[in-house]
């Protein structure tokens, strides 16, 4: 029964991961340009509950996770002195669009480091 409920688990960690990872991307953008107000937290258990990835097979959600990731950076090159420098308030807290460039990428590094040394899972960071 452990080992069953141990597969179960690995198969469904990466799915959880990628669930909330866009939250940040959204945040770094609105900040870039220029959002005023300030963003508000969200409950990333309750937005992954909704996304339902537990019925995307494993190889589709690391496709659209490695679309995505090649996004972000390209979008990150081309922002501007001033947009790097634009700052927002998020979740209550001063941030920079350079903050939260650091953040995604540390972000990204996190969950692949998680998924490696808990499920043998590799994932290009």
């Amino acid at each position: 029964m452990a080992l069953r409920t141990r597969e179960v688990e690995r198969a469904r960690a990466p799915r959880a991961r990628h669930r909330h990872r866009t939250g940040v991307w959204i945040r770094a953008l609105s900040i870039a340009r220029g959002e005023l107000s300030s963003l508000p937290p969200f409950d990333e258990k309750a937005y992954a509950g909704i996304a339902r990835h537990d019925r995307v097979p494993i190889d589709q959600l690391a496709e659209e996770f490695a679309t995505l990731r090649r996004s972000h950076v390209l979008m990150l090159t081309h922002l501007d002195d001033e947009a790097w420098s634009r700052r927002g308030v998020v979740n209550g807290q001063p941030m920079s669009t350079l903050a939260m460039a650091f953040i995604m990428a540390g972000h990204v590094r996190h969950h692949a480091q998680a998924l490696s040394e808990r499920y043998g899972v590799a994932v290009r960071a």
